[in-house]
């Protein structure tokens, strides 16, 4: 499916093993990360929150993620440098020249113990005007059920024709095993 529709698959190096996705049942992918150390302190990648985390991954040389400007929402409370935020916001539209995405990055979104993927609101094709904005992010703020001012609102150019679109899981969450899981649309 994928393959037929142009999109161009390659195999992916992981610790040690590989897979090559080139059929629609191999996107279902189970990769076993045991050797992999559980903290990734002091290595060339940490995570934290969805917007530190894509931050990290951009630098990598094996991955492409969208320009992108996060802020916390202490940073947001404070009217000086909101306008700041505001602009740098706009500047990314000037860069790419299209529609923003709004999403969420709160600090307890994702941990060790849970996941609240997908519980928060994104908002998307949010167009490039300061009151659009200042709205979508005050909207993705709102939708937090605790406000903590760690929390944070991650801002990035709208994806057009996208093909597909998924996630990554780094645990199997019907028995919580440690398997990367590939889900996609």
């Amino acid at each position: 499916l994928m393959i037929d529709s142009g999109i161009k698959i390659r195999p992916v190096f992981i610790n040690g093993g590989w897979t090559e996705i080139d059929c629609q049942e191999d996107l279902r992918v189970d990769i076993d990360f045991s050797t992999i150390p559980n903290s990734f302190r002091g290595q060339s990648l940490n995570f934290g929150t969805k917007a530190e985390t894509l931050e990290s991954l951009s630098r990598l040389n094996c991955s492409r993620v969208l320009p992108l400007i996060y802020f916390t929402r202490s940073e947001w409370r404070d009217t000086r440098l909101r306008s700041h935020l505001l602009d740098k916001c706009m500047d990314l539209v000037c860069a790419t020249g299209d529609l923003l995405i709004v999403r969420s990055s709160a600090f307890s979104e994702d941990s060790l113990e849970s996941s609240a993927a997908g519980l928060h609101d994104t908002i998307k094709n949010v167009s490039p005007t300061i009151e659009y904005i200042e709205n979508a992010v005050m909207k993705v703020f709102a939708s937090y059920r605790a406000a903590d001012v760690r929390d944070q609102v991650l801002v990035q150019p709208m994806l057009r024709d996208v093909a597909a679109c998924g996630v990554i899981c780094t645990t199997e969450l019907r028995d919580y095993t440690p398997y990367f899981v590939l889900s996609y649309e």
